[in-house]
């Protein structure tokens, strides 16, 4: 997978809620830190990730996600698919998305289903702006832009090569907050029920893509994006005392989703896999595992995705959650990749065991090879081939 997609976890959570980072986001953390810095080394070119955590506690890792809010007055408005297919040839929204290198975001564009939208909010000479979103069965995606203010930090913050954290500089996200229809999604009545958000830099630094996830996948306890949604991001930026607040309404585009209940089944090393759903969007491929009967080390069980045609389809997304409070409930995994491309007839799940330098350890720095690249150990019994068409 893509190094640059790999998720990581806000660390902003309410003092009346305990924190519970799972084994896997945990684990997806310290492959980023360890990704992260294997890169800085070899170029000079910065390119930063982050996932974010329920609740309100930033853990800005290695890729550093940042937050979003934006406190003032800020112009906002509905755009229709018409409008949309009319003007999604507008710089402003085709530079940001294709910077991003998001390949779902890309056929977006090209199908007419991006919103420009023209939102934005200024403090202290720095204009945060929301140009364009896109939003679908499986995701919501919006660009968030900075207007060139002559500060080197990249709006993500930076990483410091000598921690596993961000180097927060002035004009860089410090916090965030993200309100669908006035109720936080980090707040205590949407912990473990309401959406997830992960962001991902572009090759612009003034820019991140964010990514909105409901938890409809995740368990019965989970709750679906309406069709209709008033979104407001909240972001503090370091250095600034007034926050931005930026609202924007979106509505679902692009067609209905393509899905497949395979069913499908694996049982090795005490854990059994199954793959319960396959959702099939312009803009990702969404699969629903679950884990049950797990081993003390199945939760570090990460995957990668081939098509027919011999591509990896990179990590766009992914979230973990069990149902109950037990280390033995069943684990539901939500991962969101690349979309397929129309000839694709099939693609295999690979599932495999990242190998730790200290092979004592279950988390840490993880063990690579001659060219760098992380050492995987594949369980070839939970692989899976999932037919699309015939």
């Amino acid at each position: 997978m893509n190094p640059f997609d790999l998720e990581k976890q806000l660390r902003r959570l309410k003092k009346s809620v305990p924190v519970q980072i799972p084994d896997v986001v945990r684990l997806r953390q310290d492959q980023a830190y360890q990704t992260i810095r294997r890169i800085q080394q070899a170029t000079s070119v910065q390119k930063h990730t982050a996932a974010i955590k329920h609740h309100r506690m930033i853990r800005q890792s290695a890729a550093a996600l940042s937050a979003i809010v934006i406190i003032g007055t800020a112009a906002s408005g509905l755009i229709s698919p018409a409008m949309a297919d009319a003007l999604k040839n507008l710089p402003v929204v085709g530079n940001v998305f294709k910077l991003a290198g998001d390949r779902g975001l890309q056929n977006a564009e090209e199908r007419g289903i991006v919103s420009p939208v023209n939102v934005f909010d200024t403090h202290d000479g720095i204009t945060l702006s929301i140009p364009a979103a896109a939003f679908d069965e499986t995701r919501l995606s919006f660009a968030l832009e900075r207007s060139r203010t002559g500060y080197s930090a990249p709006l993500n913050g930076s990483i410091d090569s000598g921690t596993t954290g961000p180097a927060q500089e002035k004009a860089s996200i410090s916090d965030i907050d993200l309100l669908i229809n006035g109720q936080s999604i980090f707040s205590k009545e949407q912990w473990g029920k309401g959406p997830y958000i992960m962001s991902k830099p572009t090759q612009d630094p003034d820019k991140i893509i964010f990514t909105l996830v409901d938890g409809a996948n995740q368990g019965d306890t989970q709750l679906a994006l309406p069709d209709m949604i008033n979104l407001t991001a909240l972001i503090t930026l370091k250095g600034i005392d007034a926050p931005f607040r930026l609202t924007v309404p979106i509505q679902k585009n692009g067609e209905k989703p393509l899905v497949i209940e395979p069913k499908l089944v694996k049982q090795a090393r005490g854990i059994q896999l199954s793959l319960e759903k396959v959702e099939f969007t312009t803009l990702s491929t969404r699969l629903h595992l679950m884990t049950k009967g797990i081993s003390a080390n199945a939760n570090q069980l990460q995957y990668d995705i081939i098509d027919d045609q011999g591509h990896e389809l990179n990590l766009l997304v992914g979230n973990a959650r069990r149902r109950g409070n037990s280390g033995d409930d069943d684990l539901y995994s939500d991962y969101l990749v690349d979309p397929l491309n129309p000839e694709v007839r099939s693609f295999t799940i690979k599932p495999y065991f990242p190998a730790f330098a200290d092979e004592k350890a279950q988390t840490g720095l993880f063990k690579l090879d001659v060219n760098g690249n992380m050492v995987k150990t594949y369980v070839k019994e939970l692989e899976m081939k999932v037919q699309v068409r015939p």
